[in-house]
């Protein structure tokens, strides 16, 4: 009987494995990726609808809601892709499979930018909310926000326009002229709007009045998206390492393992600067962080601040029943208002008491009143 260790066991073993990888089968890489990718966006979208923004969801949610349901088409053209063969070498599949496979690979392509730009907008929109008294941060938002969809729809179509299918099986790159120059140029605006919004909402954040501690907090929430410049531009370097010198079958596993990280990436980038610590410890017009400090935040004209104090909590209503009387046992029978001569040293007459004389005193004293006053007589009898 063969052991484990012997190598008949061994080939026995891998035969029987969910994604043997081997040299002709590169698939297993692009399998992990892609399942853990998609079970790692689902989870963190869960935890933002379901807990972190529950009964607070807004238009970003909605973005970021639409670009998983995109993710999760490209995802599915993946698992077809791989069904079909994708990661393996091309000489044992037939035509049937490589049509297939190359057909769902490019779908793939074309439904990651598009959820990539519903996650770029959902950020934006998010930055947007909570700066949205500052006029020169909305000017800005409203750019970016045009020039993202602008980037979305033209990255969409440098990758199918003039592009057959099935140029991933060529060596010469002939079926798409050009595949690598568009994808570069994708790339550079992909990395640059990053950049940006990272430094977004940098900007009126260090004009806050609050501690470094909390600024530190929130800058690191945003930096977060840090990693999406890199993940862009080493999905990029592979690619085109596939494309120029790379073998037609077994070397797209990179490039796809690199596709899946940056939109799971991308998602969980987005989500991040809404967790509740990070919102916490600074008082916005849009979204209202944070209660109990006080900031000042210098005006876009450079000479105008706005204090941001917490609304004080409302004082409790004083019972106009004395203490020791039923509520269902008193009436009030005279209400007579004072003579329009009357002076702000009026006093209403009635069942002395200590709450009735704070409360006398409060009424004259509120905001230094000038008004005159009402005089209330009150006779309280027992039913």
């Amino acid at each position: 009987m063969a052991t484990l260790s012997s190598p008949a066991a061994f080939a026995a073993s891998s035969d029987n494995r969910f994604a043997p990888f081997t040299p002709e089968d590169h698939s297993a890489p692009i399998w992990i990726a892609s399942i853990l990718s998609l079970i790692f966006a689902y989870t963190i979208l869960l935890v933002r609808l379901g807990f972190v923004k529950w009964n607070m969801h807004g238009l970003d949610d909605l973005l970021l809601t639409l670009g998983h349901l995109v993710g999760l088409g490209m995802w599915a053209s993946l698992f077809g892709s791989l069904n079909n063969g994708l990661g393996k070498v091309l000489h044992p599949l037939s035509e049937h499979e490589l049509f297939h496979m190359s057909k769902s690979f490019a779908a793939s392509r074309i439904l990651l930018f598009i959820a990539l730009t519903f996650s770029k907008l959902s950020t934006i929109v998010f930055i947007q909310s909570i700066f949205d008294y500052i006029k020169d941060i909305l000017l800005v938002s409203n750019v970016m926000i045009g020039i993202v969809t602008a980037w979305g729809l033209a990255a969409a179509l440098s990758v199918s326009i003039g592009c057959s299918p099935d140029h991933i099986l060529v060596e010469e790159n002939l079926r798409c002229i050009n595949d690598v120059t568009r994808l570069k140029a994708i790339t550079i605006v992909d990395a640059t709007s990053e950049i940006a919004m990272i430094f977004l909402p940098v900007v009126p954040l260090l004009r806050l009045q609050m501690p470094r501690k909390t600024k530190f907090l929130v800058m690191l929430a945003f930096s977060t998206r840090i990693p999406n410049v890199i993940f862009s531009i080493l999905h990029f370097e592979t690619y085109s390492d596939f494309i120029h010198h790379g073998d037609r079958g077994v070397a797209i596993a990179t490039p796809v393992v690199w596709q899946n990280a940056l939109l799971s990436y991308n998602f969980i980038s987005a989500t991040i600067p809404a967790l509740k610590g990070f919102m916490r410890g600074f008082t916005t017009g849009g979204m209202g962080y944070t209660a109990g400090t006080i900031s000042t935040l210098q005006g876009s004209g450079g000479n105008n601040s706005y204090n941001m104090r917490p609304v004080p909590k409302a004082k409790p209503k004083v019972p106009l029943v004395p203490e020791g009387y039923p509520e269902s046992a008193t009436r009030v029978t005279s209400v007579p208002l004072a003579p329009k001569n009357s002076s702000s040293r009026a006093r209403g007459r009635s069942t002395k008491g200590p709450s009735d004389d704070n409360r006398e005193t409060r009424s004259i004293a509120s905001h230094d009143s000038q008004k005159i006053l009402i005089q209330r007589d009150w006779e309280i009898s027992r039913g």
